[in-house]
């Protein structure tokens, strides 16, 4: 599936059941742009951003995340890729860069998102 550059809450409409899955998001040579800045979905660091509020805390900038049922308390990095638990019954998965809240507008691109159940 691809990811565009968004605001939390993009619905994918994919609502994987309980299970450890791998989630790639860095197919090589893939990159989106934050403004101006072209990066791969590992994110950069931006001291503005960060400063003005990242989704995602602590996470970097631009950096690929996804959550469950458009809760940001659910929210979870993912970067080129990650292997995780599923635990939330009946979610439905989202993904978004980690950006400053209300500042998507500037953003451009998108990512192809690869899932994966392991179990």
């Amino acid at each position: 599936m691809k990811s565009r550059p968004v605001s939390f809450g993009r619905q994918t409409g994919y609502k994987p059941i309980p299970a450890r899955h791998t989630i790639s998001g860095c197919e090589p040579g893939q990159k989106w742009r934050d403004w101006f800045i072209s990066t791969t979905p590992d994110g950069f660091y931006n001291i503005i951003a960060s400063l003005a509020g990242l989704r995602v805390p602590h996470v970097k900038c631009f950096c690929l995340c996804g959550g469950f049922n458009e809760d940001v308390a659910t929210a979870f990095a993912i970067g080129s890729s990650k292997i995780f638990d599923i635990t939330v019954p009946d979610g439905e998965l989202s993904f978004f860069p980690n950006d400053a809240k209300g500042a998507y507008k500037n953003n451009k691109g998108s990512i192809t998102i690869n899932i994966k159940r392991l179990q």
